[in-house]
């Protein structure tokens, strides 16, 4: 799908669900398979049930995205939504050319 909604995960499998998602879409771009939407969501929520009320995902989500996956992925926060991160078609099939998602050096946020 071109969502993936980590709303409601704890922040060790929210990374594990973002990389595996980002797995799956960099698949379809190498078996040549198109995304037939304009753009994809990453459904972070905005915190309101995290302990005092801060959001845990999104700045994770925004750290990998920013270059922790290797290349930076450019991404929109909605005014009307601080909950979704949205990518453009052509900003995501740009960086699964360039991003290694199976690098040596990968350590899990919560992992280390």
């Amino acid at each position: 799908s071109a969502a993936v909604d980590l709303h409601g995960l704890n922040l060790p499998c929210a990374e594990t669900a973002l990389r595996a998602w980002m797995l799956r879409m960099k698949m379809y771009a190498t078996r040549g398979l198109e995304l037939r939407t304009p753009g994809c969501r990453i459904i972070t929520g905005q915190g309101h049930h995290s302990e005092g009320g801060e959001a845990v995902i999104k700045p994770m989500v925004q750290r990998l995205l920013d270059g922790g996956l290797g290349a930076p992925l450019k991404y929109a926060v909605p005014a009307n939504n601080a909950g979704v991160l949205l990518i453009r078609k052509e900003e995501l099939l740009r960086w699964l050319e360039v991003a290694d998602l199976l690098s040596d050096g990968y350590q899990a946020e919560g992992m280390k």
